[in-house]
C-alpha cells in the first residue's frame, strides 16, 4: 500500500492493489466509493488520476504500522480491531459560547472546546482506511460515536463528548445548562477547494454549528443557532490539560 500527501494540505492516496473496476469518479464528498478508500471527497473538479489516487504535487504522508497492528498517520492512530479512530487535543475552553468541539491552531480557537495539532487530511485518511465515508453521495452521512478520555484522580476517565457541551438557554431539545442529548454525529468528510481539503485551511473538525468544511457535523437542530453551545465546566477541570479524543461507527458502538 502507498499513502501519499498533496505538499501542503492536499491528499494523495494510491492503493496499489485496486480493482480498475473500482475506478469510477464521482462527484459531491465521493471519489472511487465502490473501493471504500479514496471516497469522501466533495466538490473534486480535477481529472481523475489513475489507479485510485486523489492527488496533487505528492510527498509523503508519515505512515507507520505498529507491533499492536494499529496504524499511526502523524499524530492520528488508526484501530483496525475496534474499527476506531483516535487522536490527541487539549481542553481550550472552559467558558463563553462555542461553535465548536474540536478545531486545529488554524481554526476558530475562540470558539472550541478542544484544540488539537492533528491534520484533518489525516483523519480523513483514516476514515478512508476504515470505510468509514458515506458510499452514495445523496445519501445520509455515516453516523459515529465520539468520545472523550480525560485524566481524572490518576486514571483516565472516558465520556462521550456530548457530555462536555452544554445549552446556553432553554430550547426545543433541552433546558438551559442541559448537557447536549446523547445521539450519533455524522461523518460529513473531506470539502476540496481548489484540490486542498479544506478542513485543514479552515481548522475545523468537529463543528456544533453549521459548517460544510468540518469533517464531522452536529446533526442536532441546535447547529442552526450560533449563541447556543457552552463548554461544560464541570468536565473540563483545566484549560491546556490533555485528553484524546476517539471515534468509532455508530453501529460499531451500539453492538
Amino acid at each position: 500500500m502507498l499513502l501519499a500527501l498533496a505538499g501542503g494540505n492536499g491528499v494523495a492516496v494510491e492503493m496499489a492493489h485496486a480493482n480498475p473496476a473500482e475506478q469510477t469518479a464521482g462527484t459531491g464528498r465521493e471519489f472511487g466509493a465502490e473501493s471504500g478508500v479514496a471516497s469522501g471527497f466533495e466538490k473534486r473538479v480535477d481529472p481523475k488520476p489513475a489507479n485510485n489516487v486523489v492527488s496533487q504535487k505528492t510527498s509523503a504522508v508519515p505512515f507507520e504500522t505498529m507491533p499492536d497492528g494499529r496504524i499511526r498517520i502523524g499524530l492520528v492512530t488508526l484501530d483496525k480491531a475496534k474499527r476506531e479512530i483516535s487522536f490527541p487535543a487539549k481542553i481550550n475552553m472552559r467558558e463563553g459560547l462555542v461553535e465548536y468541539a474540536v478545531v486545529t491552531s488554524a481554526g476558530k480557537v475562540h470558539e472550541s472546546v478542544f484544540v488539537t495539532d492533528a491534520s484533518p487530511t489525516h483523519l480523513h485518511l483514516a476514515a478512508l482506511l476504515l470505510k468509514m465515508c458515506r458510499i452514495d453521495v445523496q445519501g445520509a452521512p455515516p453516523q459515529i460515536s465520539i468520545f472523550v478520555d480525560a485524566p481524572c484522580s490518576g486514571s483516565v476517565k472516558c465520556e462521550s463528548l456530548d457530555k462536555y457541551i452544554v445549552y446556553a438557554k432553554d430550547n426545543p431539545e433541552g433546558l438551559s445548562g442541559a448537557t447536549l442529548p446523547p445521539t450519533a454525529w455524522n461523518y460529513s468528510g473531506a470539502l476540496l477547494n481548489g484540490g486542498n481539503v479544506s478542513a485543514e485551511s479552515e481548522g475545523s473538525i468537529i463543528s456544533l454549528i453549521s459548517d460544510a468544511t468540518a469533517l464531522i457535523s452536529n446533526p442536532r437542530e441546535g447547529r442552526l443557532d450560533d449563541t447556543l453551545h457552552l463548554p461544560n465546566s464541570r468536565m473540563l477541570s483545566e484549560v491546556g490539560l490533555p485528553v484524546v479524543i476517539r471515534f468509532r461507527s455508530f453501529e460499531a458502538t451500539e453492538k
